[in-house]
């Protein structure tokens, strides 16, 4: 038979007789020992009350409650076990009060006793109060071995607000909102939310949460190793500031990062070699040949903006939104205020603060003016705050190109080229930072170049061909 442990509580419902009697019992902690500072609740003719420490099956409850209580005619009883949490009281012991609380490990009961350092009851009663609302409120541990109710209850403490994780995650947001670009603050967001919405955390204490909340996503069965990465990074950068800030006392999501299983280095992948790119400027003229061959094929609709585009992320590194519009990213888009010249020619690319926070410039090859030069003769005069990119005919005329578009074009051209399927136009961007590298740039002038916070980031997109090394290893 099954017992039950902990602090419980039951609902007996029909509830008739006795009524006064066992209020007055329940709250005066007399008879069995079981019924202390209870939480009482009366809906018409129930009442639910808390029992801490009870040992006693389901089953027996009718029995216990016969026993104890007199003959009570009841129609059910419902039970609940409610974790974290411990029901003390005041004992003296001597001339002095202590608090005196039971806990439970492995099943075994143990009484606990701590010094309150008072010999009069009214302020160890106030002490009581004062240390069972900071449990609750998990400022204190009353099970931890530190714990010491002097300490807990010193008046030049550090008062450290105690939040939700409500509270916790809007202060995170807050705090990141002015390093962080939208679209990086949404994606922690999502996260976050989530993580919150699954598990029904919005209202309980931020120091509460303990890894299991965390397990709860990061091991389900139904989504790949990449995923349960990437909600990793998010967890571990959402605790991290909250250790930081104090908000929470340790660490308990980086330990997490040995259970995740191995994640495939899947970047290179993702890159178009030289050979690929070229196939794919190939592949995509013939087609738009094709479409131009067509009896009364309206010129205006062809796509010319999707080679410089894709030759911008290739060869210049830039990410996908920073070329083409993306709604909801303030910075998306190409304008001409970003298209630097001298004397009367195309030089630079220049881009204000965007994902990673910091301007740069960008020189532009001898190569990538090959795709841009035809398009922007095209295109015509560009005004500081037009966008670059347009399309030239159809319903959206004179509009910026989605970034959306850019992706769909290019996985069609992908498919009829018989590329894997697997590259992706922000591989072309680690094949630009790769080849910076290998070209003889510094790391420090490729970060400059790819707008990246730090050096680390820089060193994550680089990926040196076996080729390069040997050519390298070959001339000493």
């Amino acid at each position: 038979m099954t017992k039950i442990q902990g602090r419980v509580r039951v609902t007996l419902c029909g509830f008739e007789s006795h009524l006064r009697y066992f209020v007055g019992k329940a709250i005066s902690g007399n008879r069995s020992g079981f019924f202390y500072a209870v939480y009482l609740h009366f809906v018409s003719e129930s009442v639910s009350l808390t029992l801490p420490g009870c040992f006693y099956s389901i089953a027996q409850l009718p029995i216990f409650w016969g026993n104890y209580w007199g003959n009570s005619n009841f129609t059910g009883v419902t039970i609940g076990v409610i974790q974290n949490h411990i029901m003390a009281y005041i004992k003296k012991v001597k001339n002095t009060y202590y608090l005196r609380w039971r806990s439970y490990h492995d099943g075994v009961e143990k009484i606990n006793l701590k010094s309150l350092g008072t010999r009069y009851k009214d302020v160890a009663q106030r002490k009581l109060v004062q240390l069972q609302k900071l449990h609750d409120l998990g400022e204190i541990d009353f099970d931890h071995p530190d714990f010491n109710p002097a300490e807990a209850l010193r008046e030049d403490k550090p008062i450290t607000q105690v939040l939700t994780v409500r509270n916790a995650v809007d202060s995170f947001y807050n705090a990141k909102k002015s390093f962080w670009s939208a679209q990086t603050l949404k994606t922690n967001q999502n996260v976050l939310e989530y993580w919150i919405r699954s598990q029904n955390l919005e209202s309980i204490s931020i120091r509460k949460v303990n890894e299991g909340y965390f397990r709860h996503v990061l091991q389900r069965l139904d989504i790949k190793a990449t995923t349960k990465h990437y909600y990793y990074r998010h967890f571990k950068s959402f605790w991290t500031y909250l250790v930081e800030s104090k908000i929470v006392l340790k660490d308990i999501v980086t330990p997490l990062r040995k259970e995740l299983p191995n994640k495939r280095d899947n970047t290179r992948p993702k890159m178009l070699t030289i050979e690929e790119f070229d196939l794919l400027v190939k592949t995509f003229e013939l087609d738009q040949a094709q479409k131009r061959a067509k009896y009364k094929y309206n010129d205006d609709l062809v796509q010319d903006w999707f080679l410089p585009i894709v030759a911008i992320l290739f060869y210049a590194g830039l990410r996908r939104s920073e070329v083409a519009y993306q709604i909801r990213i303030e910075y998306s888009g190409l304008k001409g205020k970003n298209l630097i010249y001298e004397k009367g020619k195309l030089e630079f690319i220049a881009l204000p603060p965007t994902k990673g926070k910091t301007e740069r410039i960008i020189p532009i090859s001898a190569t990538l003016k090959k795709y841009l030069d035809p398009y922007l003769k095209k295109r015509g005069v560009i005004n500081p705050d037009d966008y670059v990119f347009v399309y030239s005919g159809g319903a959206y005329a004179g509009m910026a190109v989605r970034a959306r578009k850019v992706y769909e074009v290019f996985k069609k051209i992908l498919n009829i080229a018989g590329i894997p399927h697997t590259r992706t136009l922000h591989g072309m961007r680690h094949r630009a930072v790769t080849n910076w590298i290998e070209q003889g740039f510094h790391t420090a002038e490729a970060k400059i170049m790819a707008g990246h916070s730090s050096v680390t980031v820089t060193e994550g997109y680089t990926h040196l061909t076996a080729k390069r090394l040997k050519e390298k290893m070959d001339s000493l």
